[in-house]
């Protein structure tokens, strides 16, 4: 319905409706297309660095002041030490990275399952799209005919 005035528009330029109907799918498919590939790179760079800087984070973590203060301060009720050894043995723990990848195949299943869920609403928006004259024509058929000319007509507005 939102791309119904558009089809108006252009279709009153002398386009037919489906030369009008697939340039704007094709505009439509590449805004989206163009949004994919500008996040995707974005995502996966900002990933890599914060994998390589967790790894990093956590081996150099010793050496930090603020954790040699709390390990000062808080060492004796809390062992600060067998915190940072059980992170460290969580990160380099090859199952626990099986884990990690099983949840990342997850993230992978949903986004596959985003792209199939965009394919079909495109599909359906443009169906839909094309049928919406005969829609609204077989719409109006249901108003009573004393009102039927003034239905159709505000309908030809929007």
């Amino acid at each position: 319905m939102a791309l119904d005035p558009l089809l108006q528009r252009t279709s009153a330029r002398g386009w037919p409706r489906w030369a009008a109907s697939a340039v704007h799918g094709v505009i439509v498919l590449g805004a989206v297309i163009g949004l994919v590939f500008a996040i995707i790179p974005a995502v996966t760079a900002q990933v890599s660095v914060i994998g390589g800087q967790l790894t990093a984070l956590v081996q150099n973590l010793p050496d930090q002041a603020w954790f040699q203060w709390v390990t000062a301060n808080v060492g004796p009720r809390i062992d600060v030490d067998g915190i940072l050894s059980s992170v460290t043995a969580f990160f380099t723990d090859p199952s626990k990275l099986l884990g990690i990848a099983g949840g990342l195949l997850s993230v992978g299943t949903g986004i596959i399952d985003g792209v199939t869920g965009v394919i079909v609403v495109s599909i359906l928006t443009i169906y839909f799209v094309l049928t919406l004259p005969a829609v609204k024509k077989k719409g109006y058929t249901l108003v009573a005919r004393s009102s039927r000319e003034r239905v159709t007509e505000l309908g030809r507005v929007s």
